[in-house]
């Protein structure tokens, strides 16, 4: 029986997903609940920046967990694991993860990072959106989705702009 040691590289990877996880944890933590006032939820989403650098410098599928540990990570830390709380965290992010990743994967040469994240900013508010109404079996939170598709837009185009010049930089060390 072989057992295979993990490669330098290997290491060096899963270290630099660990740190991107925690980088995730912390921005979602620090980050207010809202920072629009008129529309309760619309937050910048800063913790998806982690998910967006692990998708540019790892891959979708690393991309993908970092989403998933990282959001399962931060509910732990905030100390209260409701449902209604934990589901659009995690199935935003990690929605938003998946299409970023196929985008990604698939269009990276036509689309560009900014865009990509754009989608997985709309991308999630979305899934949020149709979460909260499986849940609670109130319409009208359908009908919010009008609100928080641009903010998720918005947001997300921000944050593509922060991942490309995070990225820039860490491509030319």
């Amino acid at each position: 029986m072989s057992t295979q040691l993990p490669t330098e590289s290997s290491i060096k990877r899963v270290v630099y997903l660990a740190v991107l996880i925690a980088i995730g944890v912390v921005l979602n933590l620090i980050e207010p609940p809202q920072i629009y006032p008129f529309i309760p939820g619309a937050k910048l989403g800063l913790a998806n920046l982690s998910t967006l650098l692990a998708i540019m410098l790892f891959g979708a599928k690393y991309g993908i967990i970092v989403a998933a540990i990282r959001t399962i990570v931060a509910s732990i830390f905030r100390g209260s694991i409701n449902w209604i709380s934990f589901g659009t965290s995690f199935f935003g992010g990690v929605s938003a993860a998946i299409v970023m990743a196929i985008l990604f994967l698939f269009s990276k040469n036509r689309i560009s990072i900014k865009g990509i994240s754009t989608v997985g900013g709309i991308t999630n508010n979305i899934v949020q959106v149709i979460f909260v109404y499986i849940v609670t079996k109130n319409t009208l939170f359908l009908y919010y989705a009008f609100f928080l598709i641009p903010v998720g837009g918005l947001a997300g185009f921000l944050i593509g702009v922060l991942g490309v010049a995070i990225y820039n930089r860490l491509e030319k060390r």
